[in-house]
């Protein structure tokens, strides 16, 4: 008798954390590359005395959601921002769009994923330019960003609801940049970047048990 109820206790925690990606789940998390750097740089020369300062400071910082249409699948969205600071030049930046999450190995210990998300959004930076009576103007202008990623994660389970995520990804992103030539006709100049890397963060697994 007494080992049957062990055997019932373990059964039913093996199917709560299991539980967690059941379909009409909603989970929530963040992640990031940890890239907060802060950067002091000096530059001096033997020719003379004079040397050149200068600081830099980059941040990235990521919000997602999603729900469970299905058991082990989610669909959602992800937020992401971004700030990089060169002395008094600061650009900012911020992507939004959906994300597909799909869980395909789960023990009481871990679980693995893989996901894809696509992201349109915006990049504020600034522009220096004089008027007519040379006094210097700070302006800022945009540029359009648009993103694709793809993603493999392993979700370290810290209880039934909470996990802390690694996730190797790539990440794909153009940066559409408007400009005047020298006969004020507009121009476009196109930026593209790949990344690849590793990302940390948490998630949180809400909802109602099965039972």
């Amino acid at each position: 008798m007494k080992k049957n109820l062990i055997l019932t206790i373990f059964i039913n925690s093996l199917f709560t954390i299991y539980a967690q990606t059941d379909k009409s789940y909603i989970i929530l998390g963040s992640d990031s590359d940890l890239s907060f750097i802060s950067t002091h740089r000096k530059i001096s020369t033997t020719a003379n005395s004079e040397s050149l300062e200068n600081n830099s400071k980059y941040f990235d910082f990521s919000i997602f959601g999603g729900y469970f249409v299905f058991e082990n699948f989610s669909l959602g969205s992800k937020i992401n921002y971004s700030k990089n600071k060169f002395d008094d030049v600061v650009n900012t930046s911020y992507m939004i769009g959906p994300m597909v999450r799909y869980y395909f190995y789960k023990n009481e210990k871990l679980m693995t994923y893989a996901q894809s998300i696509l992201s349109y959004g915006s990049n504020t930076y600034p522009v220096y330019n004089y008027d007519t009576y040379g006094k210097l103007i700070n302006d800022k202008k945009h540029s359009d960003l648009y993103g694709s990623e793809i993603d493999l994660g392993v979700a370290f389970l810290l209880s039934k609801k909470v996990s802390i995520d690694i996730i190797l990804g790539y990440n794909y992103t153009r940066e559409i940049v408007p400009f005047e030539d020298i006969y004020n006709k507009p121009q476009e100049t196109y930026i593209d970047k790949n990344s690849f890397g590793i990302n940390f963060g948490f998630s949180m697994y809400l909802g109602k048990e099965s039972k």
